[in-house]
């Protein structure tokens, strides 16, 4: 489990095929630098979220950590079979502060970025999600987009899915792989795990179609 607060930018620098993860749909071992996170406290077995998705680390040292992707996670995400700047997090304990919200590393799947605003000093984002998870979506509710916890300030249905718009401060847009992000860019994306099981929830009793 994670907290969507992300702690540094890594690198993946290597990505190998690795058919026996997955032999129907093929998978890969990607090595992911550690760049400036504190990496002594991890071990092999432990969770690193890589972009908003929950890998498990097979191979670590002080520099950087190699962890094996599935082809249905690659099938579901981006950013893993590419080399590039990836936002990392460790777990979380249960006894730490909470400074996101509640994020499983589960990636729904993959939103596009339609628009990029500068307002202030901030950032203004408007991303185009599937339909079908409008849903889960509410003003003011929460979003993970590339592993990185943000409010969602507007929700709006439209042909293409739904429209929703977040802010990114300065801090989050410069220590985080945001930074070179551009319009058409396709980020990973989880929504509100509450959101998630209310919804399920009500489904279940006939109270939501």
């Amino acid at each position: 489990m994670f907290s969507g607060i992300v702690e540094g930018k890594g690198e993946l620098i290597s990505v190998k095929s690795n058919i026996m993860i997955d032999k129907k749909l093929g998978g890969t071992r990607i090595k992911v630098s550690w760049g400036c996170l504190e990496s002594s406290d991890v071990k092999i077995g432990d969770s690193v979220s890589v972009n908003g998705v929950c890998l498990t680390v097979v191979e670590i040292n002080s520099e950087n950590f190699e962890a094996d992707v599935s082809g249905e996670t690659l099938s579901k995400t981006v950013g893993l079979d590419q080399l590039g700047f990836v936002n990392l997090e460790k777990a979380i304990k249960y006894s730490d502060r909470i400074g996101g919200h509640l994020v499983t590393g589960h990636v729904d799947g993959v939103a596009t970025i339609v628009m990029i605003k500068s307002i202030d000093n901030s950032k203004k984002l408007d991303i185009l999600i599937p339909l079908s998870f409008g849903k889960f979506l509410t003003e003011k509710g929460s979003i993970a987009l590339n592993g990185v916890s943000l409010t969602v300030n507007s929700v709006k249905d439209v042909h293409e899915g739904c429209l929703i718009s977040v802010n990114l401060i300065p801090h989050t847009w410069t220590t985080t792989s945001f930074a070179k992000i551009k319009i058409n860019s396709r980020v990973n994306f989880e929504v509100d795990l509450i959101a998630r099981n209310l919804c399920r929830l009500l489904q279940d009793r006939g109270s939501l179609t």
